[in-house]
């Protein structure tokens, strides 16, 4: 670390100098452009124009070697990893020949389309930018898909509506294109300071938006699996243990939505603290009817609604962890109550 003193310059100019070295390394000379970025802390961060031009980059791949499946994943890769243009070659052959696969791939990756198909080059390029994006609206919805999407699959599993059940599946999709959304523009920040300024968000707050989403996501995943599992359901269940079984249901989601709101919409922090006590009250619950099932139920049903539990067990842990990392912060902030 390397102090400065700050100077007066014409009587209303304030001027700290810069370590030579760490602007030779960046290129910085008399009358080079710095962008000025402050803090709400108090602290302001400097980058160099180069720097700042990183966070809009392009990548060109040479796909000749891959199948079907690695195309798609490396395409992925480079979207989540922030890139703008995504350049396809094939050194062999006709690239134009995987459009079909690209094109489908397309509707997992907001704001992105195929602009250029020869048959040396498939260029894919954005066409949103993060002025245009709200991170909060996004976690917004995907909440309210991942929400819906358990309580429809216990509907189905109640009323062993297969439809219902493929609906939830299908919803899965949505839920996995705003995660990519969210992480994509986490992973651009880490390395352009620009993007934090265009989304109008701290790279604290973006990660804790990060973070939230993912742990919704992982509830989406298990209301996913609540649905597979009826699509299996051949068994009719008893109305005391479908109520049971829903009631608690509506107690994990309960403790989701609740935890997400202390990030989401700025809920008192103090609710957070409360979720984690209901969020040991409910896995009780489920343990304690978990156990039960193998007294009353044939060996397959225990296992069945077994799974279903453990899915409702998890997604209140997730709901539970969105609360811990409210509470982290808060305590990182110095907004916990009574902190001084």
């Amino acid at each position: 670390m390397e102090t400065r003193k700050v100077q007066l310059t014409g009587g209303t100019t304030f001027t700290v100098s810069l370590p030579k070295p760490w602007a030779s390394e960046h290129g910085i000379e008399s009358g080079s452009l710095l962008y000025l970025y402050p803090n709400e802390d108090g602290s302001i961060l400097i980058e160099p124009e180069a720097s700042s031009e990183r966070g809009a980059y392009t990548a060109t791949v040479d796909i000749q070697s891959y199948n079907e499946g690695e195309l798609i994943q490396a395409v992925y890769a480079l979207y989540l990893c922030g890139c703008d243009s995504i350049t396809l070659i094939d050194s062999t052959g006709d690239v134009s020949d995987r459009k079909q696969t690209v094109q489908s791939f397309l509707p997992h990756l907001i704001g992105f389309e195929i602009m250029e198909v020869s048959s040396k080059n498939l260029i894919l390029e954005n066409l949103t930018n993060a002025e245009s994006i709200s991170i909060r609206k996004s976690a917004l919805r995907l909440r309210l898909i991942v929400l819906s999407m358990q309580k429809d699959a216990l509907v189905g599993f109640a009323e062993n509506d297969h439809e219902l059940a493929k609906q939830v599946i299908s919803r899965d999709d949505e839920v996995d294109k705003l995660l990519a959304l969210v992480m994509r523009h986490f992973q651009r920040s880490l390395e352009s300071l620009e993007e934090i300024a265009q989304l109008d968000m701290s790279r604290a707050d973006l990660f804790e938006y990060y973070y939230t989403t993912r742990q919704l996501e992982r509830v989406g995943d298990h209301a996913e699996k609540i649905a597979e599992l009826v699509m299996s359901q051949s068994e009719p269940i008893a109305d005391d243990l479908c109520n049971k079984i829903c009631g608690l249901g509506e107690e994990s989601r309960r403790i989701i939505e609740e935890s997400s709101n202390v990030i989401l919409s700025d809920v008192d922090i103090s609710k957070a603290f409360d979720i984690l006590q209901r969020r040991d009250d409910v896995v009780s619950e489920i343990t304690q009817l978990d156990r039960e099932l193998y007294d009353h139920e044939s060996a397959k049903i225990a296992h069945q609604l077994g799974l279903i539990l453990d899915s409702l067990r998890r997604s209140a842990d997730y709901g539970a962890n969105i609360a811990e990392a409210a509470i982290q912060n808060s305590a990182r902030t110095g907004t916990l109550p009574d902190q001084r």
